[in-house]
């Protein structure tokens, strides 16, 4: 569980071993203050998720330009994916850029709100928004992509 997190959050497989590891030095840091209000699994996730922020360069965050005339938050049916195979559908978010990817992961898969992302990245919460809508528009333009051209190869056999 935590190492499908770590991939989620990282460039490729050696960080994803690196936050992996950094993530277990600071459970068994901080085992004493799990206070057993809540599942341990989530007090496990949290701390990965953390991990794995502290890992990522969050410069091109600070200088992001605050959008103006952004457009409405969309939203995606979900069962658009269900067909799709789940590490297709991996690969597509880990090929997003960055910032895309990191308030994606939070947002969609960790369940973070838009003011707790913008407080875990020092970013105004419009910036959440913005990164998260352009994920979402990126994700579905892959998605037609493969679609298509999957569904051209079914027609070949």
């Amino acid at each position: 569980m935590m190492m499908s997190i770590c991939r989620r959050y990282a460039r490729d497989q050696a960080m994803a071993k690196d936050i992996l590891q950094e993530s277990l030095i600071l459970v068994f840091r901080h085992i004493s203050k799990f206070e057993h209000k809540g599942s341990f699994e989530g007090w496990l996730r949290k701390i990965t998720v953390r991990a794995a922020l502290q890992w990522v360069d969050k410069k091109w965050y600070k200088n992001e330009q605050h959008l103006v005339g952004m457009l409405p938050e969309q939203s995606i049916d979900r069962s658009t994916y269900i067909h799709s195979d789940a590490n297709h559908i991996m690969d597509m978010v880990t090929s997003l850029p960055e910032k895309y990817k990191i308030v994606f992961n939070l947002f969609v898969v960790d369940e973070y709100n838009h003011k707790e992302i913008s407080d875990m990245l020092g970013i105004k919460e419009t910036t959440s928004r913005s990164h998260l809508l352009r994920a979402r528009k990126m994700l579905q333009e892959k998605y037609t992509k493969f679609s298509s051209s999957d569904h051209i190869k079914k027609k070949a056999n």
